[in-house]
């Protein structure tokens, strides 16, 4: 029995072929996506289409050749980028992505995007942008994405100043990381179970660390992130973190303190722009 991930990255998407009973990878390929297009007042867009195709390249050739199909699947993508549907589900915009400076963050971030692409009628991460092109029910993400987005992940609901956009279906509905998505529809992987993926950061912490208590982990990639696993975190004890750290929750009794840093490879790019090569 195999199972499949696929993570969207800033500059690239992954892919894995993955033996649960032997604990081990048994393919893995990488593929590139266009950079994201830059403005002088602080935006960074990027093609939602070349990226959401780029990770069904990569999951078609991991898949390809191996002696069975995978039996689940599930993606993991950039914490805050978003994604717009029109009300025939059309892609209307680029997506806009997580280091995007304009407008905010969470729910003041998406109300004034709502403004900016009035023929958006939802919005929806990346993560599940990829999800529904293989095949996952419409309109839903995951607690970790959706905490990105403004989702109180104490109170299990969105905020008060977010009920105009839910109500107005703007939002995405929640459920939690591993519940059933939806059937995969692409032939490499025909018939696997999609389930609700995380943010990349959480998925590479549990990769590393399980749901182990008080485990933690860092990971360097264009942009670095910090990961504690907190036993016992109440709601209560995760407003109480310090200044610019954030809890996200994996499972109802488990959540990870963290935080995240503009330090990582992305970093490169400013010393040396020509030089600097985040493949390596």
């Amino acid at each position: 029995m195999l199972t499949a991930g696929v993570d969207i990255g800033t500059s690239g998407v992954r892919a894995v072929l993955f033996d649960p009973a032997g604990r081990r990878t048994l393919g893995h390929v990488e593929l590139p996506t266009p950079p994201g297009t830059r403005t002088d007042d602080g935006g960074h867009v990027v093609d939602e289409a070349a990226v959401v195709d780029a990770a069904l390249q990569a999951l078609t050739r991991v898949c390809a050749g191996a002696a069975l199909s995978p039996v689940a699947i599930s993606v993991a993508g950039t914490a805050g980028t978003v994604c717009f549907r029109d009300a025939r589900n059309r892609v209307c915009a680029p997506a806009v992505m997580y280091d995007d400076a304009r407008f905010g963050t969470e729910v003041e971030r998406l109300t004034a995007w709502r403004r900016e692409v009035p023929e958006a009628a939802r919005v929806l991460p990346i993560t599940d942008a990829v999800l529904e092109a293989l095949g996952s029910r419409p309109g839903f993400t995951d607690w970790t994405n959706a905490r990105k987005l403004g989702w109180d992940a104490g109170a299990a609901r969105w905020p008060a100043p977010a009920w105009g956009l839910r109500e107005a279906g703007f939002l995405p509905r929640v459920e939690a990381p591993g519940s059933p998505a939806g059937t995969c529809r692409i032939p490499a992987a025909r018939g696997a179970l999609l389930t609700r993926g995380t943010t990349d950061s959480c998925a590479m912490h549990i990769g590393v660390a399980a749901f182990t208590d008080r485990a933690w982990s860092v990971s360097l990639g264009t942009t670095v992130t910090w990961k504690a696993a907190l036993p016992g975190l109440a709601p209560e004890a995760a407003a109480k973190l310090p200044a610019g750290a954030y809890a996200h929750r994996l499972a109802f009794e488990f959540w990870l303190a963290a935080a995240a840093g503009n330090s990582g490879g992305g970093a490169l790019r400013e010393l040396d722009p020509a030089d600097a090569d985040l493949g390596e």
